[in-house]
């Protein structure tokens, strides 16, 4: 028998975290800068996000996870995917 592979997702510095229910409800401090890692799983920065919207002109988390696949594997970083697409022109 494989051994199987289990994903746990750590809140960051980039979180405040409360507890709703049995679910964990994150809420982004927006103070990221380029270089932060946005999506842990897959290593994609704030800096690759942003230039991926401004260079191709990505204007949904969908893109964005098709394009880099960040937000595919645990999906813990969709919230900041959706922030770093309000405010990047």
């Amino acid at each position: 028998m494989a051994p199987s592979l289990l994903y746990i997702c750590i809140p960051d510095e980039r979180h405040e975290v409360g507890n709703v229910g049995n679910k964990f409800n994150y809420k982004l401090k927006n103070n990221y800068s380029m270089d932060d890692t946005i999506c842990n799983c897959n290593h994609i920065t704030k800096s690759d996000i942003v230039n991926a919207i401004q260079q191709k002109g990505y204007t949904t988390v969908e893109e964005i996870q098709d394009a880099l696949d960040a937000g595919t594997v645990c999906g813990s970083c969709v919230d900041d995917i959706e922030e770093i697409l309000k405010f990047t022109k």
